[in-house]
């Protein structure tokens, strides 16, 4: 059954693929870079099994501190992307439309986002703070329309 899904387009399953600009790929190519049939996660997912209980505790905490990091480089990548208005070259009409159309996220996860990137050109300690997990999106989505120029430590 899982042969049947590949179709001729997923020849190697993978997780992740260099992108093209705007994400302007066949639909076939974009669904086979999503699909994880028999790659690397399923191998990863059946691994675990050998892995202790510490050895996956602390596994764990690392893929959390990646994720965290990589997370807040996404809001600065994001954030400098809607200041100069790259969207507009994808034929989006909002950095928002990006989000959902090219990048593929919820309309909830753009919208937490987008703003947190936008909170974060302001207040750069937002960042920073998201980076640790000392803040997460929703933090900074309430926190946002009380941040001022004086509220602000640098």
């Amino acid at each position: 059954r899982l042969e049947s899904l590949r179709g001729p387009f997923l020849s190697s399953p993978r997780a992740l693929v260099e992108p093209r600009a705007c994400g302007r790929v066949s639909k076939h190519a974009c669904y086979a870079d999503v699909v994880l049939l028999g790659g690397p996660m399923e191998q990863e997912t059946m691994a675990l099994g050998d892995v202790t209980d510490q050895d996956l505790i602390a596994r764990l905490r690392r893929l959390v501190r990646a994720d965290r990091t990589l997370s807040a480089r996404m809001l600065v990548h994001l954030g400098e992307m809607d200041a100069r208005g790259l969207y507009r070259e994808c034929a989006c009409a909002s950095m928002f439309a990006y989000c959902v159309q090219e990048l593929h996220m919820s309309e909830a996860e753009a919208y937490l986002r987008i703003q947190a990137a936008r909170l974060g050109r302001q207040f750069p300690l937002i960042v920073q703070l998201f980076a640790k997990g000392l803040l997460h999106l929703t933090a900074i989505k309430l926190l946002g329309p009380h941040l001022t120029a004086d509220n602000h430590v640098p």
